[in-house]
């Protein structure tokens, strides 16, 4: 786990449950099956790194959870299920804002897995009235150890409080903390908590960023990636997605920053015949700012033609910055 320039983290409790207790508590059943409901919450509880000597112990039961246990203790968890990432039309009632694509992630259980675990698994976007809950921050808890597959389940319902003050954005600083994969699901939550109305919301957000980059476990090609894509099907707004990369930029995430940026800029540069995005230029300059830090250098498509128009807006000025730095 490598360090990082900025303030080190403290993670907080995370939900997880201690396999030595766990394992203790399955010893004094002594082959009594426990409820499934409830075994299978503190399966998906479980840290990922074991003692091996803990493993030995599990193998001893003589129940069959015993035996799962002890196969989930040896493999370092629950299978996670398989994540996929898109972007559709959805048609949503007139009370919601319609966005031209919304960013998706579906799940489905591994090969092997069934029952409970597989319904868990499993989720595939509807149109039509979308998921809502309220009480989001405490999904993280109940599956700390598979951070991607919760992520998944908070993308369904987070958007439609980005213009709320009832917030709900704790959800996302909560999965920084978690374990397991992180990928395009949960960043794409981050980007929601980014475009959210109210900047105490919006730092939420950049504390995720900040948290996932200090442990090494920020998929920053894949908030670019995120950040492009949902920018442009006007899921969230520009120039809040600025400010907080700009904020992270200072927090000493520079190099993270450019990571995203040099996927999210190609995706926002306007093609032949389109014109320029609204808030470009700013979100150039903190790519400036973030490359000319990271000592940044390489090519970023269409961006040399931007540079080479005549003009002095903020957007050809930054461009044109932007070009010589990493091309330099």
């Amino acid at each position: 786990m490598r360090r990082s320039p900025f303030c080190w983290p403290h993670r907080p409790p995370s939900g997880h449950v201690d396999a030595a207790t766990l394992v203790a508590r399955m010893e004094r059943l002594d082959g009594v099956e426990p409820l499934e409901a409830d075994f299978l919450q503190a399966l998906l509880r479980l840290p990922r790194q074991i003692d091996p000597e803990l493993v030995v112990r599990a193998e001893k039961l003589p129940s069959e959870a015993g035996r799962r246990l002890a196969a989930c203790l040896r493999d370092g968890g629950l299978p996670d299920p398989v994540v996929t990432w898109e972007l559709e039309v959805f048609d949503r009632p007139a009370t919601y804002h319609e966005s031209l694509q919304e960013a998706h992630a579906w799940l489905a259980p591994p090969e092997g897995v069934s029952g409970r675990l597989a319904e868990l698994w499993t989720l595939a976007p509807k149109t039509g009235y979308p998921a809502f809950s309220r009480n989001m921050v405490w999904w993280p808890p109940m599956m700390p150890s598979h951070r991607e597959a919760v992520a998944a389940h908070v993308l369904e319902c987070l958007p439609w409080f980005m213009d709320s003050t009832d917030g709900q954005v704790e959800v996302v600083a909560a999965l920084a903390h978690n374990d397991g994969p992180v990928g395009i699901a949960t960043v794409s939550t981050i980007v929601i908590g980014m475009g959210h109305q109210l900047p105490a919301q919006r730092a939420l957000a950049a504390d995720a960023i900040i948290t996932l980059a200090a442990y090494g476990e920020l998929p920053a090609a894949d908030l670019g990636r995120a950040v492009g894509h949902m920018v442009r099907g006007e899921q969230v707004k520009l120039n809040r997605i600025t400010g907080i990369l700009d904020e992270v930029t200072e927090a000493g995430a520079h190099a993270e920053v450019w990571t995203a940026l040099a996927q999210a800029v190609p995706l926002l540069l306007p093609g032949p015949g389109e014109k320029a995005r609204a808030g470009l230029g700013e979100l150039l300059k903190v790519a400036v700012r973030a490359a000319v830090r990271a000592g940044a250098r390489g090519d970023i498509p269409r961006l040399a033609e931007l540079a080479a128009r005549k003009g002095s807006s903020l957007l050809i000025h930054e461009a044109r910055r932007l070009y010589e730095v990493i091309s330099a």
